[in-house]
């Protein structure tokens, strides 16, 4: 798990206790957060086996905010409302199927793993940090 805290920066902290608006702090954090996931859901549609093309539209981010601890959570995956129906009749959920593409499955008929989703992160991860960070100084400057 990647994780990007400003804390320990001088510079920083003295910057963000200037700028006392948390609204404005908040919407450089959701920014941020998404823009540092943008390298990794590339990465992750381009690794994803297609079979209907679903699981490939699906990916992407969910950003929720903690106010209490002031913190912005980004979550890449397969989202909701992407589901349809194939030829058969049945219903194709991505959402419903992505770890039994991502880990593999046993039972009567058994698949094995195909990641998408971890080594998307682990190529992208530093890359992904970077992005988030200068988005976040840009805001923060823009503000001062």
């Amino acid at each position: 798990m990647a994780v990007l805290t400003f804390q320990g920066d001088r510079e920083l902290l003295k910057t963000l206790k200037r700028i006392r608006d948390y609204n404005y702090l908040e919407s450089g954090l959701y920014a941020s957060v998404k823009a540092g996931a943008k390298p990794i859901i590339a990465s992750a549609k381009a690794l994803a086996p297609r079979r209907t093309g679903q699981l490939r539209r699906s990916i992407g981010v969910k950003t929720k905010a903690y106010t209490r601890n002031e913190t912005v959570v980004g979550v890449i995956g397969p989202r909701s409302g992407f589901a349809t129906v194939d030829d058969n009749g049945n219903r194709i959920d991505p959402n419903k199927y992505a770890h039994l593409v991502e880990l593999g499955h046993g039972g009567p008929k058994p698949a094995p793993p195909h990641p998408f989703l971890r080594p998307a992160f682990e190529a992208n991860k530093n890359n992904a940090i970077a992005q988030a960070r200068k988005i976040m100084w840009q805001k923060i400057q823009s503000r001062l």
